[in-house]
């Protein structure tokens, strides 16, 4: 995907966009962000789900040679955080385990569910 974008460097000159970036930037500097990638809470009532988690390839590109380097991964949620390679097979292991746990989770709150309701009955 080429994206005929740029961004100015500080040097005055133009550097095309690396072909992931959307061609969104959030500020006026020379970050690229793209393919991004966000989880909801369920909305309800009408109303959206509010963002959860959102992940986004990022780079601070000034320079030719900064286009060489891999972007990083922009984690946004209750802080925020950078990842390269590692750190993202790190949260996809601990999102595995924790959807794991949630499984259990949804689990026993059905049982107690049921157990109030037969009590209730």
């Amino acid at each position: 995907m080429d994206n005929e974008s740029g961004r100015q460097t500080e040097a005055g000159t133009t550097l095309a966009c690396p072909g992931w970036c959307d061609g969104r930037h959030p500020d006026a500097g020379t970050f690229h962000y793209g393919s991004e990638l966000q989880l909801n809470l369920p909305g309800g009532d009408g109303q959206p789900g509010r963002p959860l988690l959102k992940l986004a390839l990022m780079a601070d590109i000034k320079t030719e040679a900064d286009a060489l380097t891999p972007p990083s991964v922009d984690v946004e949620g209750m802080t925020d955080q950078e990842l390269d390679a590692a750190g993202l097979a790190g949260l996809m292991g601990e999102l595995e385990r924790y959807l794991a746990s949630l499984r259990d989770f949804q689990r026993r709150y059905g049982e107690v569910a049921d157990a109030v309701r037969k009590a209730g009955a």
